[in-house]
């Protein structure tokens, strides 16, 4: 298993967190706040997380892309109904 900066494995980084399916309520959160036209760093401190955690979860996590490209999406269609 490869290290993760600093940390034995992914299991020390998260320190055990696991997400099961979809977002969390904090990723929800920022993903209303970044559609709203706020940026990482206005919608990571509303939602009490590190700016760098949103550059991460843009990245990295799946889950949150998605959710993201979905709640952009809705709000276009909302705009042209």
């Amino acid at each position: 298993m490869a290290a993760t900066k600093g940390y034995k494995s992914l299991e020390m980084a998260t320190n055990g967190y696991k997400r099961l399916h979809g977002v969390t309520v904090k990723q929800q959160n920022v993903t209303d706040r970044l559609v709203a036209g706020d940026t990482d760093e206005q919608a990571a401190q509303a939602a009490s997380v590190h700016r760098v955690t949103v550059s991460k979860w843009r990245s990295h996590d799946l889950a949150f892309q998605a959710a993201l490209n979905a709640r952009r999406l809705a709000a276009r269609e909302h705009e042209t109904s």
